[in-house]
């Protein structure tokens, strides 16, 4: 069988050398080439311990998606919380007969399926274990030893009425496969969180004064072993409430030493000659970020929906927060939130359009740089959606000001609205929104311009649209590893152009604030989102064939500027004209969808951008030239009722 390995550790390497021994064509695709230089060098994996032999692999690639095409099960043995981006990452090389398969879960087959529907990718089932088929750790550079192997995989399939059809191929890869009702069932049949918050947690003066440690062997005296069975009976109860009725799998099985396991019957004495988890442990291992971030949220979410108490994982949940300074109970994977919705992305096909108002604050480099921590914290305590920075040479920097931001907020979206490609590379925007992003825990936007003021250093604001343009396409490129060379009209990029190190998301969203009409009409074809300063004619933008439209397929109907107000686009040219007057102002007219307040309109040459619908409505602070003196504090104001800048408009949504 043609198999397709996307992974970046142990598992995937202990996969694909299993597979491939057995005789299967595999193709892996790993995230980091200079750590398997070997395995990609020689295409050769040396594996020890339950399964003894050297296996060759069929290819050996960084391109995940390259490494999907023709592959009759695309297994995935992954993280949790990897799972929405790796998606994205392959969504348009899936296609109709493929199986996906996640090796572990926690709900994860609903996450990645969303996820490529999102992305516009092939409508494919996608079938998750209960528990990894093998128990492994890279013991060299092109080897790995495996302590445990599975002797029953139970297995859920999202949507459900496909199970046969995507578990019939996964039985011919692992026979010990075993269906169960539907993907939520054998999500909740992974017990790694009952079993490794408490003994990460209650063994946290070890883990952090040793080297190493090995949690297994030295980490699970009786009082640790009671209270992880005692958590999951907390699982199994949720599962009983939900009407499963197949095998549970307690954990308490494991710890007796004595019952069948997904394992087998596990003696204490077969662990402590088996294991391989003697390793350097902090409390960023996937045994919190995954576990109690995606496994016990899930837990605790489905507690508060279903009316039963669970003590323990909230217990759990909110040490794992506190010590980690982030509410996994917010961000982590909830029955509220399974997917961890990218921020503006666009919805699945055939979802239905619910419109909301979110309000945003843009705030310039004009204030003292400890006063934004002070400014992000007053921000993020009222319901805003994004905190951005304008990105104007004359003010303090922007990227600075973003980090103390991304530092000192938990929720709101962060980033430049907007950059401009005429005082710094594509490469290095894409290099600082991917820090951002990794920095903020996948909360970064982009605000694409042309830039502003800068005659006053004879910078040429040469072909603005074809800048802009090749610098959106290539922070995508580089934020999503594509080795394809790029040859632009500005830019260009070999082959070898790539980071020495992996972005937390492939894409990061992406909007242009804009008001040329050239540029109003082609944006929406290759960014996420369109800001004019000012509403337009309905029907004045079209699809651009530039850019990610040749990527993707994009809808011919639709508009970037969507309020048909003749007199707000008159009101906008006037305003743009009338440099250094005082704002207009105007009323969407009542025919506009979305109207509902006054806006005003600022001139040149800092446009403000407003979005109205489902999108952002941003107060701006200080858009004029002339930085505004500076406040004490921001406004004790209503969000609601802060005041908005400049014209509306509902984003063309691309599908």
């Amino acid at each position: 069988m043609r198999v397709a390995v996307l992974g970046g550790g142990h598992g995937a390497v202990a996969t694909a050398g299993d597979l491939a021994l057995r005789g299967h064509d595999v193709r892996l695709a790993l995230r980091n080439r200079e750590r398997f230089a070997e395995i990609f060098a020689t295409r050769r994996i040396r594996l020890r311990g339950r399964i003894d032999g050297e296996a060759k692999v069929a290819g050996v690639t960084d391109d995940h998606a390259a490494a999907v095409e023709g592959a009759d099960v695309v297994v995935v043995p992954l993280p949790a919380y990897a799972q929405e981006a790796m998606a994205e990452r392959v969504a348009g090389a899936l296609r109709p007969g493929q199986i996906v398969y996640l090796t572990t879960g926690t709900f994860g087959s609903y996450v990645f399926r969303e996820a490529l529907l999102r992305a516009g990718g092939t409508d494919v089932p996608v079938a998750e274990n209960a528990t990894l088929p093998y128990g492994a750790r890279m013991s060299g550079p092109a080897e790995v030893t495996i302590g445990l192997l599975a002797a029953h995989l139970p297995a859920g399939v999202y949507p459900a009425v496909r199970t046969e059809e995507a578990l019939g191929p996964v039985r011919e890869l692992y026979p010990v496969t075993e269906p169960v009702e539907d993907a939520l069932s054998a999500g909740l049949l992974n017990f790694d969180g009952a079993l490794h918050a408490p003994l990460v947690f209650m063994n946290a003066g070890p883990i952090e004064w040793s080297d190493t440690f090995d949690i297994h062997v030295d980490g699970n005296p009786p009082s640790v072993v009671t209270v992880s069975v005692a958590l999951d009976r907390e699982r199994i109860a949720l599962r009983e409430a939900l009407g499963y009725t197949s095998h549970h799998w307690p954990l308490e099985d494991l710890y007796s030493r004595v019952g069948e396991t997904f394992y087998g019957v596990i003696s204490r004495d077969r662990i402590e000659r088996q294991s391989v988890w003697r390793e350097k442990i902090d409390f960023h291992h996937r045994y919190v970020t995954e576990d109690v971030a995606c496994g016990l949220a899930l837990w605790a979410s489905l507690g508060r929906r279903l009316g039963l108490p669970t003590p323990l994982a909230d217990v759990f949940l909110t040490l794992a927060s506190t010590v980690n300074g982030e509410d996994y109970a917010a961000t982590g994977r909830t029955l509220e939130k399974p997917r961890a919705r990218r921020p503006g992305r666009p919805r699945a096909a055939g979802e239905a359009a619910r419109r909301m108002t979110e309000f945003g604050v843009q705030l310039h480099g004009t204030f003292p740089m400890r006063r934004y921590v002070e400014l992000a914290r007053t921000v993020e305590s009222y319901p805003f959606h994004e905190l951005t920075v304008h990105d104007v040479v004359w003010w303090r920097p922007v990227w600075p000001i973003l980090t103390l931001i991304a530092e000192h907020t938990e929720r709101v979206l962060v980033g430049p609205d907007v950059t401009h490609p005429y005082l710094r590379h594509p490469v290095d925007t894409a290099a600082c929104i991917a820090a951002l992003d990794e920095l903020s825990g996948g909360r970064a936007i982009l605000g694409l311009g042309a830039g502003s003021m800068l005659d006053r250093i004879e910078v040429q604001v040469e072909r603005p649209l074809v800048a802009v343009r090749e610098t959106a396409e290539l922070v995508e490129r580089f934020l999503s590893r594509d080795r394809t060379p790029y040859e632009g009209e500005r830019f260009r990029a070999h082959a070898d152009a790539q980071f020495y190190w992996e972005p937390l998301r492939p894409h990061v969203p992406t909007f242009v604030g804009a008001y040329a009409p050239r540029m109003v009409a082609e944006a929406p074809g290759w960014v996420d989102e369109l800001r004019p300063p000012a509403c337009g004619r309905r029907g004045s933008s079209a699809t651009s064939s530039d850019g990610r439209a040749r990527r993707r397929a994009t809808s011919a109907s639709g508009s970037a500027a969507t309020c048909g107000s003749r007199s707000a686009t008159t009101a906008a040219r006037r305003a743009r004209s009338a440099a250094g007057s005082s704002p207009s102002s105007w009323r969407c007219p009542a025919s506009c969808p979305t109207s509902s307040s006054t806006r005003s309109i600022r001139p040149r040459p800092l446009p403000s951008a407003r979005r109205c619908g489902r999108e952002t409505s941003t107060a701006r602070q200080g858009s004029s030239p002339t930085p505004p003196s500076t406040p004490s504090s921001l406004p004790a104001r209503s969000p609601t009722s802060s005041p908005a800048s400049s014209g509306c408009s509902r984003r063309r949504r691309r599908p």
